[in-house]
């Protein structure tokens, strides 16, 4: 092989042996140069390789501006340093030390879906003076909410989006990320916690579990988070019980149906988009079914409308995504998987047994049923297989990242962001993944990026999908807006399709985040509520045609 180096170089050679150049230098210090074809065929300029290197090397200016690289990139790496040392600073370690001052006692409730767990825990909330129930999803917290004041328990509740505050209320109904860690309660309920070691909110279970302040505090988890849980009780050296909790009904894996035509009212009918739910549902119409809709898409009112058709009789079948394996209560005879297969947002592959046991598990509600019954159109061995599986046990938490403390520092918000995003699993546990505040962060507005770090904090905090382009659009222009000293502007997206509803109710979600957020005047109190009546619609007259067959993919 010829290793012989040309005779001549090119600019970017140039700079990686001298990266300090810069293009100013190159003109005044190294202006002879001629032009050659490239491998491409275009005109590059190139210099004689000795000459250039030569000049380099020795010419007193450029000698000068080489130090000035080398100490400039000594002190970037000084800094890095720093920033790091500052944030792997803050590990479990300084959430048990605080945690071990609470004078608290512990009770896990552990089992599958349907087994009771957290009805004995909010059994137990009812009866106390005062009380908190933290769980995943805005549904399960005004679930709770409605049923606490139903049973005359006067209780507020608490989400990111929206607050209903009761006066004189000693109860309270939140999700996890709103948790008052300020407030002495009698007892707490933490619901679903085997979500600790979830990558974008696990953090929030971690920060409740050491940071509550309850005389009682009430765990749910599913069994596969047992034994992090009682890792992390050990820890905080606090006292605690276990309740395990069976099933209350038992699950049978039924016979494979042929089509829709073996669909039975008291079916949930399960599918894994948008798509494929809206035309299962138009299929099972034109056979004379009334379905309820549920998929992820849809705004919390409108899956809890159509749970409240479904429960009252005024719908007789339920199509739906996994959205109805986690926080609604719905009384389903038999789970039918309509698909076996899911996008997950990189490829689509087969459903995993947690996520199987999961969505069956919502069949055979006790007092309703005797027995819960899962099948399949396709495959019903695939899905006894998965009912058998043990699932992983869960052998992570996710730790929060310091906002207040980042916040108060004298180091650049950005850089500390980068270290703790940097930082490695440090055994049982990761860090809180901050790459959607990340994200936010590099598509701040540019000309505002002076601004003060408590207020660029509370902005890119916002919970929402920074991946959604339309989202991130609009958060942006609301940013601007708000450090402008302007009204946040409303944000209009149309009504005429599901899809724009949903980014419709999305986007009005985000603006009453940043009204309560910043203080700001809400002038969108009631277009929430048209968007949910049109929705209402929309789905109401999906099925006018017949939907094509669903296939396997």
């Amino acid at each position: 092989m010829n290793t012989k180096k040309r005779s001549t170089i090119t600019k970017p050679e140039l700079l990686e042996m001298f990266p300090w150049l810069t293009n100013d230098l190159i003109k005044t210090y190294l202006p002879a140069m001629r032009y050659s074809f490239s491998h491409n065929k275009k005109l590059i300029p190139v210099w004689n390789r000795k000459e250039a290197i030569s000049i380099c090397k020795t010419n007193e200016v450029l000698v000068q501006e080489c130090k000035k690289y080398k100490q400039l990139k000594q002190n970037m790496l000084d800094l890095r340093l720093e920033y790091q040392a500052f944030v792997s600073r803050f590990t479990p370690r300084e959430k048990f030390l605080y945690a071990q001052q609470l004078d608290r006692h512990f009770v896990l409730h552990i089992g599958p879906t349907n087994s009771g767990k957290t009805y004995t825990a909010l059994k137990a909330l009812k009866e106390a003076g005062c009380g908190v129930y933290l769980g995943p999803l805005r549904l399960m917290a005004l679930e709770v909410f409605d049923k606490l004041n139903d049973a005359g328990i006067s209780c507020s509740l608490l989400t990111g989006e929206e607050s209903i505050p009761l006066p004189l209320s000693k109860f309270t109904a939140s999700t996890v990320e709103m948790a008052d860690f300020q407030t002495h309660y009698d007892v707490a309920v933490i619901d679903e916690a085997q979500m600790i070691s979830d990558s974008r909110r696990g953090s929030h279970w971690f920060d409740a579990i050491c940071r509550i302040d309850a005389e009682t505090v009430h765990i749910c988890l599913a069994p596969e988070a047992e034994q992090i849980i009682i890792d992390i009780m050990e820890s905080l050296n606090a006292p605690y019980e276990v309740v395990y909790h069976e099933r209350l009904t038992p699950l049978i894996v039924g016979k494979q149906l042929t089509g829709f035509e073996d669909v039975l009212p008291g079916d949930a009918v399960i599918a894994f988009s948008r798509e494929k739910v809206l035309k299962i549902a138009a299929e099972l119409k034109s056979r004379g079914f009334a379905p309820a809709i549920i998929y992820g898409g849809l705004p919390p009112k409108s899956r809890r409308m159509e749970v409240e058709a479904y429960n009252t009789g005024q719908k007789d079948i339920i199509v739906a995504t996994d959205a109805i394996g986690m926080g609604l209560s719905l009384p389903i005879r038999r789970v039918v998987f309509a698909e076996l297969r899911k996008f997950d947002g990189k490829c689509r592959r087969m459903l995993r047994p947690a996520e199987v046991i999961q969505i069956a598990g919502r069949a055979g509600r006790y007092g309703i049923y005797e027995r819960g019954e899962v099948t399949s159109l396709y495959n019903t061995q695939f899905i006894a297989a998965a009912l058998q599986r043990k699932i992983p046990d869960v052998n992570k938490v996710r730790i929060p990242f310091p906002g207040d403390d980042a916040v108060a520092s004298e180091h650049p918000l950005k850089e500390l962001i980068v270290e703790w995003q940097r930082l490695p699993r440090e055994g049982w546990y990761y860090r809180e993944d901050m790459g959607n505040a990340l994200k936010l962060l590099e598509i701040f507005p540019g000309k505002l990026r002076k601004t003060d770090k408590s207020t660029i904090y509370r902005l890119i905090m916002c919970p929402f999908d920074a991946e959604k382009k339309f989202l991130a659009e609009y958060w942006t222009k609301c940013a601007r807006a708000i450090l402008d000293g302007q009204e946040i502007p409303v944000p209009n997206y149309g009504m005429n399709s599901l899809m724009a509803c949903e980014q419709q109710y999305k986007a009005l979600d985000l603006y009453k985040i940043l009204c309560v957020r910043f203080d700001r005047e809400n002038h969108c109190e009631n277009f929430q509520e048209e968007v949910i009546r049109q929705i209402a619609v929309l789905l109401q007259n999906q099925g006018n045609q017949p939907a094509e067959t669903v296939d396997e993919i």
